[in-house]
């Protein structure tokens, strides 16, 4: 048996930008990629669908709860940022911005019967 056996053929599957905001000309763009085409392998089986998670995976990203810090000086607030691009499970794309991680469980048919 192996890990997506016990998790009805689910794998926890963790995407980063390793580039920080501004530390590279071209390499702190956001980035995208597919992941019905990142998992494309015959390995692994057949991609079948991605459900974002929270980071330790084990909530929905839909219902992760964001505290709101008070400040005494609100001009201590973190700077403008760029806003977050929802998962887009028609298309599989999943935008990261620089130094974030995104967190999915990801399903796959059976390799023997992809």
């Amino acid at each position: 048996a192996n890990y997506a056996d016990k998790r009805g053929g689910r794998v926890l599957v963790r995407l980063q930008h390793m580039y920080g905001v501004d530390e590279h000309p071209e390499l702190s763009k956001p980035a995208t990629v597919k992941l019905n085409e990142l998992f494309d392998s015959a390995k692994v089986g057949k991609f079948q669908e991605a459900t974002e998670m929270t980071l330790t995976g084990n909530n929905l990203i839909e219902d992760k709860f964001t505290y709101k810090w008070n400040l005494e000086d609100e001009s201590l607030a973190a700077g403008p940022k760029t806003a977050r691009v929802a998962y887009d499970a028609t298309t599989t794309e999943v935008t990261l911005r620089p130094m974030e991680i995104r967190t999915f469980w990801v399903s796959f048919a059976d390799a023997a019967t992809a």
